[in-house]
């Protein structure tokens, strides 16, 4: 997909990149990808307990945009575990 092909209001959306506050998807991270086909989430630690956890939690946002023209950008902020 070329960027070019996309109309004014999904260029925007791929501007915008927003975090969770919660280890769910809400109905309004939801909304910001289906609707305002927003360009990426970023992730932090609080998002997810287990490496399952953030596995399942990247498939349902890619599940997600999956009507999009263009692929999520899925971000994570992980500075390490401290010993």
């Amino acid at each position: 997909m070329n960027i070019e092909n996309l109309d004014l209001r999904e260029k925007i959306g791929q501007m915008i990149i927003i975090g969770l506050d919660t280890n769910y998807i809400t109905d309004r991270v939801r909304e910001m990808i289906t609707e305002y086909k927003i360009g990426g989430i970023i992730l932090y630690r609080k998002n997810f307990n287990t490496y399952k956890e953030m596995i399942n939690l990247i498939n349902e946002l890619k599940l997600l945009n999956k009507q999009n023209k263009i692929p999520l950008f899925i971000a994570i902020d992980q500075e390490g575990r401290k010993s």
